[in-house]
């Protein structure tokens, strides 16, 4: 899919702003809200000593955010199943996973699953998990039909759906990971001055209708904007027209860009996810001023993992969207960080520097109050985030020589 990168212009009014926004108004007294009644659904138990523990299905495993919450799950002493695309994939995971903790190998399994689109296609997976995180996306397509973005996404949902209300008897609590861009709208009035706040109340209807107008002439960043959006709303509608045979309830998950490092063994920085590719290529290669003084809103990929099973365990994180995002700042001040970190990568010309010197104002922000408030949320800071990244890009060779994308 494509990445979706918000690029918004001075026609709002920003302030002058710190360097790095921590999104946290103060005056802010919106209670969270729900979508749906949750109708006080069990949650994902706890695991006990000397009992079976508690399963949890994780779709898309080898992805980026998921291996962190396959990771996390077992950490806390779950079981996983994942559900990969082909056996090719089995094998990595298998690699990544059961060779360096042999530990979690008895907690560990897989489910190949080669198209979530299709009818009955999580019927198996499904069965003896107690939740359900949904991270699973269609695979990238190569036409500019909107409909080859927009009916996969839907479809893959709704057939998870669709296999855990039929089979999955003893699921409590399902978790989608949607995007913060399903959250952007210019149809709500900004009550205050400054930097122009999303927050879950949002759905990104302009986008949907602009795909209606323009159809395969519509950008890419728009269509994924949309697809993400449509899939949301189809699971919401889904368990509302369902409430009264289910026996769990969604969450939804909307992190901004998600960088930190990765588990996965991905051979150049060519085939990193979107995310990670636009945040090494905004720092290994010359931008323009325009990019590196505009805004971008970003979070942890530990902190994505930590909401995705915060919002399994908690009640009150049922029916609820959470926006999921740790800062907001510009490109340039990302250089900063970096910079600061080691001015070796900048002496020895293996990055280039930017203007340190270009205002750093804040056009907008993804309000993180929900996330902190009902899923716990303590986000890392900014400067950890990169360092992170940065000593994973290390660690695979990437810095000490230039990479050409």
């Amino acid at each position: 899919m494509a990445f979706a990168m918000l690029s918004f212009t001075s026609r709002f009014a920003v302030s002058s702003t710190p360097k790095t926004w921590c999104i946290r108004p103060s005056t802010s007294s919106e209670r969270p809200r729900r979508v749906f009644l949750s109708r006080n659904m069990a949650i994902l138990s706890s695991p006990q000593p000397g009992s079976t523990p508690p399963k949890v299905l994780v779709t898309g495993a080898n992805g980026y955010i998921a291996m962190w919450i396959v990771r996390l799950l077992l950490e806390k002493g779950y079981a996983v199943r994942g559900a990969v695309r082909s056996e090719e994939k089995v094998a990595a995971l298998t690699d990544a996973f059961g060779k360096v903790h042999s530990e979690w190998s008895d907690r560990l399994e897989w489910a190949v699953v080669p198209d979530i689109t299709k009818d009955g296609a999580f019927d198996e997976s499904v069965k003896g998990v107690e939740a359900i995180v949904h991270t699973a996306a269609p695979l990238d397509t190569t036409t500019d039909d909107p409909d080859e973005y927009i009916k996969p996404s839907v479809n893959g949902t709704l057939s998870l759906l669709t296999s855990a209300l039929k089979h999955g008897s003893g699921v409590k609590r399902v978790a989608i990971t949607s995007s913060c861009t399903a959250a952007v709208t210019f149809k709500t009035p900004q009550a205050e001055p400054g930097p122009l706040p999303f927050r879950e109340t949002g759905w990104a209807e302009e986008a949907i209708e602009t795909v209606k107008k323009d159809g395969a002439k519509t950008p890419d960043s728009i269509k994924y904007r949309a697809a993400k959006t449509l899939a949301e709303r189809a699971a919401f509608d889904f368990v509302e027209k369902n409430k009264d045979k289910l026996s769990w309830d969604i969450s939804t998950l909307l992190p901004s860009v998600v960088i930190g490092p990765n588990l996965g063994a991905p051979k150049s920085p060519e085939v990193l996810n979107a995310s990670l590719n636009r945040f090494y290529r905004s720092l290994f290669t010359n931008e323009p001023e325009e990019f590196l003084k505009s805004t971008i809103c970003s979070v942890d990929v530990r902190d994505v993992a930590q909401a995705h099973l915060s919002s399994l365990v908690k009640e009150a994180a049922g029916g609820q969207r959470f926006l999921v995002s740790g800062h907001a700042t510009t490109w340039q001040r990302i250089r900063d960080v970096a910079y600061d970190i080691n001015h070796v990568w900048y002496s020895d010309e293996i990055l280039p520097r930017g203007n340190p010197d270009l205002p750093r104002d804040i056009v907008y922000f993804f309000d993180n109050n929900k996330s902190r408030d009902v899923l716990g949320i303590e986000y890392e800071s900014l400067e950890k985030t990169v360092g992170d990244t940065m000593a994973d890009f290390e660690g695979r060779g990437w810095v000490e020589k230039k990479v050409s994308l």
